[in-house]
């Protein structure tokens, strides 16, 4: 057997060690639920994924800029995920790990396809696997698009070597081969940016390798050794401009999740950031969902972090001729963290764990090629130096089982988050959410069959809201505890005013519970929620015309908003004053919104009855009772069947119907 044949049989054993204990480590994963933050507006909440694979779904991933993203081949994972599992979580979770997993196979080949080195490979690509800094990528679902680009784009730098083989290996004998593997890295590429826009960086990183390890550019004069410069960079030319593309486009599709925050708090923060991941990459404690964006650090921490990254960079630039793989690493962290360190904020975050899934291999890279380097020195030192990697790479999976356990679901990874983090409102507000969740769930399996009157709400004074009194107050008293805690860090956020009023008037404190309202209004105008909730309110107190007008602006911002479509239709069809009323826009309200829900939804049928009676067709509006009725009782609502047929007599009289 030949020297190479066993390192062929050695790096397929260390391939199947590799995903055997990443899936192992991450198999807890498959036991978690969905997440409150992001999951709901892309998975579970998304309209879009509900029926799977359709070719309508194919059509709208593509041309979507949806929740401030354009990635069509992360929707397609998702739509194949709802296809293969519905909305259980588990099913999710495991296409993700599966991903990481097949990210950690490729990243030990593609490095060692680049290097030749096999076990420095092994030991990045394990780094990779189980540091945990990266159970964020894995564990959330949402995050599908991370381990996804990175699969794309580790395929890519894998054609990639495959066009430019590294100096002193053999060549390819045929031009053909090298063409295929140039195209099939332009492809994986588009497919990469099409997943998240986070590799727009990849055209610097190949320039990268070009220095090391393929050797293709010389230091320090930058002489070429064996190509021409202007053919190297006309080589990356169709990457770089698939980079500005995707670039334009994330630009235009996240304007409205854009933070306008001053250049020197965005530049201070990027410095500091760049450290706290070095930090957080050797010391990985106090981890965190998320890292609420300070608005500005102090000036010392600032230029202290500025004078580390600049010493760090001249002393592998000094080093660079004997110690290359320590700039090539230091510039590949550096480098591919530049689209999400905060020049450009889109957030709230001043830093993210996911952000550095793929960035931290360079600095992995450094640790593994220095400490081969060392071990080189001699046989002792070979075994210690084994020990050390083995013991680190036990730290490291010790660290991520340990923190998978604060991922389980929305409670303990927000939970945790408060406990290692200062003034985390971003956690207090998602916590007062799930609160709140818990609450509505709660009575809803209680008052889902007393519903009477109110289109999709009951009024006040129904039975519905004689069985609220019945729930617990606990789920009401976190809510408050929870919002109140957010503002009293930030004031100035409108989604915890607005939450924060929806138990207040669970609790009947309509007069509080309108003033945090008004206060959302006043510092975002474009809170559709805020609006419904407020015409809401309005409409109990009697304060009709103000309803109307609130109801029409959060349709104006939200215009296929089933519920407030169904509101507003019954408003204008059942209110008792003729001003009021208007049967022709009830009319139109309550067919879109009978439209949006595939004339499912019994209660926005009532609706469109009672629009129909107040427009005088009479006919139609008995025909819609009797499908009503008729549906009630083929699902066994008594309820339901005992209304339909109160108004069915109604409209049989010629009579429309009024809401006392």
């Amino acid at each position: 057997m030949t020297a190479k044949t066993k390192e062929r049989g050695a790096a397929a054993l260390l391939c199947l060690l590799l995903a055997g204990v990443t899936l192992a480590v991450y198999w807890p994963v498959h036991r978690h639920e969905f997440l409150n933050y992001d999951d709901g507006e892309y998975v579970i909440g998304n309209k879009h994924l509900a029926h799977g694979l359709t070719r309508d779904a194919v059509a709208w991933a593509f041309r979507s800029g949806y929740a401030c993203n354009w990635h069509p081949l992360t929707w397609l994972s998702h739509l194949e995920d709802v296809e293969l599992f519905g909305m259980e979580p588990g099913g999710h979770h495991l296409t993700s790990l599966l991903f990481h997993t097949a990210n950690a196979v490729l990243l030990l080949l593609v490095l060692r396809r680049l290097t030749g080195a096999l076990w420095e490979s092994a030991f990045v690509a394990a780094l990779f696997a189980l540091h945990p800094l990266h159970v964020e990528s894995v564990a959330w679902v949402a995050e599908r698009k991370d381990v996804l680009s990175t699969f794309f784009g580790l395929l890519s730098l894998w054609a990639y070597a495959g066009w430019a083989p590294r100096s002193g290996t053999k060549q390819p004998s045929s031009a053909i081969h090298r063409r295929v593997c140039y195209g099939l890295a332009l492809v994986f590429f588009a497919f990469s940016l099409m997943s998240k826009p986070m590799l727009v960086t990849l055209p610097f990183l190949m320039l990268l390798l070009d220095f090391w390890p393929l050797q293709r550019i010389s230091f320090p004069t930058l002489r070429l050794s064996r190509t021409p410069l202007l053919r190297l960079m006309f080589e990356k030319a169709p990457f770089l401009a698939l980079s500005a593309a995707s670039i334009v486009i994330t630009l235009q599709v996240q304007e409205p999740s854009r933070t306008h925050l001053a250049l020197g708090a965005r530049v201070a923060n990027a410095a500091i950031s760049y450290v706290r991941y070095l930090g957080k990459t050797f010391w990985p404690r106090n981890l965190a969902i998320i890292y609420p964006h300070p608005m500005h650090w102090p000036l010392w921490q600032t230029i202290s972090s500025v004078i580390l990254l600049a010493t760090v960079s001249i002393t592998v630039l000094w080093r660079a001729r004997r110690q290359p793989y320590l700039a090539v690493g230091w510039f590949w962290f550096m480098g591919m963290l530049v689209p999400v360190i905060g020049l450009v904020q889109v957030g709230l975050q001043a830093m993210a764990d996911r952000y550095t899934y793929l960035p931290l291999v360079g600095i992995f890279i450094m640790i593994a090629w220095a400490g081969g380097e060392w071990i080189a020195f001699s046989r002792i030192r070979a075994g210690v130096g084994s020990t050390v990697a083995v013991a680190v790479l036990a730290a490291c999976a010790g660290s991520t089982w340990s923190q998978l356990r604060f991922w389980q679901d929305s409670e303990t990874v927000f939970t945790h988050a408060l406990s290692v983090t200062h003034d985390n409102w971003i956690a207090h507000d998602n916590l007062a959410l799930l609160a709140l969740a818990r609450y509505q769930d709660t009575r809803r399996s209680g008052v889902e069959s007393q519903r009477l009157s109110f289109g999709s709400a009951p009024p006040p004074g129904s039975q519905a809201s004689e069985a609220s009194a019945a729930v617990p107050r606990d789920y009401l008293s976190e809510v408050i505890f929870h919002c109140q805690a957010a503002l009293q860090v930030r004031p100035d956020f409108p989604p915890a005013h607005v939450t924060l009023a929806k138990a207040l008037t669970e609790q009947e404190k309509l007069d509080e519970a309108t003033s945090h309202l008004e206060a959302a209004i006043r510092l975002n105008p474009l809170i559709a929620e805020a609006h419904q909730l407020l015409a809401e309110i309005l409409h109990r107190q009697g304060r009709a015309k103000e309803a109307v007008a609130e109801y029409k602006t959060a349709l104006k911002l939200l215009p296929e908003w089933d519920a407030v479509l169904n509101n507003l239709a019954w408003l204008l069809a059942t209110h008792p004053n003729p001003d009021i009323r208007d049967g022709v826009e009830a009319q139109r309200l309550a067919q879109q919104a009978c439209s949006l829900t595939s004339q499912t939804n019994l209660w926005y049928l009532h609706t469109l009855a009672a629009a129909h009676a107040e427009k005088g067709d009479f006919n139609q509006a008995i025909a819609t009772a009797e499908v009503v009725r008729r549906l009630a009782a083929a699902t066994g609502e008594t309820n339901l069947i005992e209304t339909a047929s109160h108004r069915l007599e109604l409209y049989k009289k010629g009579r429309p119907l009024r809401d006392p």
